[in-house]
């Protein structure tokens, strides 16, 4: 009996000697880091650490989409080593990413941790929006910015004055637009705004109105005073209807013996 057991026992040790280690082939996915991001592409890095018992890798990288959980059908990017950058271009402008590690191996696709990122924001931003206007003559002016980054290529910036155009050829101005429109009619509104047009898209301000100057002036107070037999005192003040410098050229009274001012005198 004894003889019996201490063979079942040694049968048991060496059974469990014989058993081979269980290899799990799942790897460390770590995070995706940004180190960069731009209007159309972002550079990032990411580690991935594969299983020390199955280095038999199908493919590794990055994946990303602008949904959620993105998988080896999206966007891909295929990097080697446990340790990686790479840049992802072509992408679109002020849109949200999301992104991953993966790796594929005999076991399976593997995801790291997702990171959510976006891409700059192109749009323009317009301020100290102001017309200078006299009477047939305005200059337009308007500074801008873009909302995130240095900023992009502009290829044609102005104002918009009653819905047509007028171009602002001096490019190498950088955040400024200015505009000298002549031929305006007096004393009449008009509606402008500023707009600068990139390779994105057309950015417009919010649309104003000014009016342009009235040249003419205001009469009151006429008298008559310390009249004789062959004489009169005329007097009379005058306000202007526009602002600044007065255009006033000649100033006085026209005088006549009948109501239609025939055979009229000017003083």
């Amino acid at each position: 009996m004894r003889y019996l057991l201490f063979i079942y026992i040694f049968f048991i040790i060496l059974s469990c000697g014989n058993e081979e280690e269980i290899c799990n082939p799942s790897p460390n996915m770590g995070s995706t880091v940004l180190l960069d991001a731009s209007y159309t592409s972002l550079r990032l890095s990411g580690t991935i650490t594969p299983s020390e018992c199955d280095n038999n890798i199908i493919s590794q990288g990055i994946v990303m989409d602008t949904k959620t959980l993105p998988d080896i059908s999206k966007i891909k990017k295929v990097q080697s080593g446990t340790s990686f950058e790479v840049l992802v271009d072509n992408l679109s402008p002020d849109t949200e990413y999301f992104i991953r590690t993966f790796l594929t191996n005999n076991g399976g696709d593997y995801y790291g941790p997702e990171l959510k990122v976006t891409t700059l924001n192109p749009s323009v931003s317009f301020y100290d929006i102001n017309v200078e206007n006299s009477f047939e003559t305005a200059t337009f002016n308007s500074k801008y910015s873009f909302a995130e980054g240095s900023g992009v290529t502009v290829e044609e910036k102005g104002f918009y004055i009653n819905n047509d155009k007028y171009i602002d050829t001096n490019l190498s101005s950088e955040g400024v637009i200015k505009i000298i429109k002549d031929g305006l009619n007096i004393n009449t509104s008009y509606l402008y705004k500023a707009f600068v047009r990139t390779e994105y898209s057309e950015y417009l301000s919010e649309e104003k109105s000014f009016k342009t100057n009235d040249p003419s002036s205001t009469l009151k107070n006429f008298q008559i005073i310390n009249i004789s037999f062959d004489e009169a005192e005329f007097s009379a003040e005058y306000e202007n209807e526009y602002t600044g410098t007065d255009i006033t050229s000649e100033k006085g009274f026209i005088i006549s013996e009948n109501l239609n001012f025939e055979n009229s005198i000017n003083h």
